[in-house]
């Protein structure tokens, strides 16, 4: 990563740095009863602070991982999925799977060795090709395990970004080549190789499935792909050693078309994923069409389908989500192992501590056993379907934030007016001032340095409250687009995104 990617910690303190020297500057002509000069620094200090909180938020999620990419979302916003109507049929999977020919997916890779990647003990793969089936062309990551050219019948974990996505961060974010050669080495799962797709094949949200005129992921994720792999590396045939995973936006589209090819997929795995669409065409359907391809309903309907989901307290969308998959386990003949924790934060550290955890549970479900565990200790109902937004108590703190910053910027600009006592004490005495009053407010400076000083500390108190409101403001109009925050309870999102000098969870 680069030191001065939008991720980076020496560009946060950059930005922290400038909003105080901005905040100095501001102070000084406050100080002086330069209001315009103060007021405008007070704006650029607080977008200053905003930024810095954005690309602290963004070290933990990563959604951007250039300042290009930020310059493109600003300038031309992604758009909302435009798929309409009801998924199309996916077309039949490749003959590759009945162990005959398909020379359309033979490839060339190429090694590579991923970004923050040191010293790996797999190796990596990058491969560029477009699917027939879908048309999409795209890039996709491969990881296989030392001496895989020896092997036979590979394992196959497909791990689907979130969105806006970085696919070739996550082989670092949740250490891919620690973790399974770890695992592999010791028993805790067979061979396996992991691939990592992009899905962004246009400017829009992907979806999961495919839907009228739109770009066919479903068809790439759930076709292309494994006949790619199938044809090119010594995979199995056998769909119950195929696992479909995904983080965040991944986290529904993976359990989401597992269930909806099952001649693919034997396990989906979901990290912090919904239970209803809510990216792309699919969030565009009716309430009750988007019950019908939540992915607890999907899953219902495929019984033999073996599913692992982590979900956390501060994010209700992804409690929903093992709550719903919890209702339906009882009828289902495929394993259901749910983990749930009440107090982390939907972010890639997060997702890539628990990876070792969902590895081991699939080392022992491709061994044949089935581990299931639907309990949720400590599960709060903090779901959309029942807890109502609330942000109204956060509106109203920040609305006080923000008088008492105008208040108080309005009270020492008025102060600092030349006419005014202070204003005469640093020099602005208007010219029709006699000699004697000259004489006075000279011996009222000496014998005032106390009050100037104090004077100071308000100066300094005002522009500190009134950077602070502004900020609070420009984060909650964020937030409206963002949704990151829905109540006051929610807050703990935000705190765990900005622990900065969090460190990936590293196993291996």
């Amino acid at each position: 990563m680069s030191a001065v990617s939008p991720r980076s910690l020496p560009v946060i303190f950059l930005l922290i740095a400038l909003a105080v020297v901005v905040a100095a500057f501001a102070v000084r002509n406050l100080h002086r009863g330069r209001s315009v000069r103060a007021g405008v620094a007070v704006v650029l200090a607080s977008v200053l602070l905003l930024s810095a909180v954005g690309v602290s938020l963004n070290r933990t999620i990563y959604h951007k991982s250039s300042w290009a990419t930020v310059a493109k979302n600003i300038l031309l916003p992604p758009a909302a999925g435009t798929g309409t109507g009801e998924p199309i049929p996916f077309a039949p999977r490749s003959p590759l799977w009945e162990g005959k020919p398909d020379p359309r997916y033979t490839v060339k890779y190429a090694p590579i060795t991923p970004a923050h990647v040191k010293n790996p003990r797999g190796e990596f793969y990058t491969i560029t090709f477009t699917g027939p089936e879908s048309g999409i062309r795209l890039e996709t990551t491969v990881w296989l395990p030392k001496a895989w050219r020896a092997m036979k019948e590979l394992a196959v974990i497909e791990i689907l970004p979130g969105y806006p996505g970085a696919p070739p961060a996550i082989p670092h974010q949740i250490n891919v080549d620690g973790v399974m050669t770890s695992a592999i080495n010791a028993g805790r799962i067979a061979p396996t190789m992991v691939v990592i797709p992009h899905v962004n094949a246009d400017k829009a949200e992907p979806d999961a499935l495919d839907l009228p005129g739109r770009p066919k992921i479903g068809s790439w994720v759930a076709r292309d792909i494994p006949a790619m792999v199938l044809a090119n590396f010594p995979a199995s045939t056998d769909p119950a050693k195929w696992t479909l995973a995904g983080m965040s936006a991944g986290g529904y589209n993976a359990p989401a078309i597992a269930a909806y090819t099952p001649d693919t997929f034997g396990n989906a795995m979901s990290f912090s994923g919904t239970d209803l669409p809510n990216l792309g065409g699919l969030k565009h359907l009716t309430p009750e069409l988007q019950a019908k391809y939540s992915v607890s309903e999907l899953v219902r309907r495929a019984p033999d389908l073996n599913v692992w989901a982590f979900a956390t307290g501060s994010d209700p969308l992804s409690a929903e989500a093992v709550a719903g998959l919890a209702a339906v386990a009882p009828g289902r003949t495929g394993s259901t192992y749910l983990v749930y924790s009440l107090g982390e934060f939907h972010k890639w550290a997060i997702w890539g501590k628990h990876f070792p955890q969902a590895v081991d549970w699939l080392g022992k479900t491709l061994a044949g056993e089935k581990v299931s565990r639907t309990a949720l200790p400590g599960f709060v109902a903090n779901t959309y379907r029942n807890v109502p937004r609330n942000m109204w108590p956060i509106y109203a703190v920040v609305g006080l934030v923000v008088l008492a910053g105008v208040g108080l910027l309005a009270w020492r600009f008025r102060a600092r007016r030349p006419g005014t006592v202070l204003g005469r004490m640093k020099g602005h005495a208007p010219a029709n001032v006699s000699d004697r009053e000259r004489a006075g407010q000279t011996q009222v400076q000496h014998s005032g340095s106390r009050s100037a000083r104090a004077g100071v500390i308000l100066d300094v108190v005002a522009v500190t409250v009134a950077i602070v409101g502004l900020t609070l403001v420009w984060m909650v109009l964020a937030n409206l687009q963002l949704d990151l925050v829905r109540s006051p309870q929610n807050l703990g999102r935000l705190w765990d995104g900005l622990k900065i000098f969090e460190t990936v969870h590293r196993v291996g």
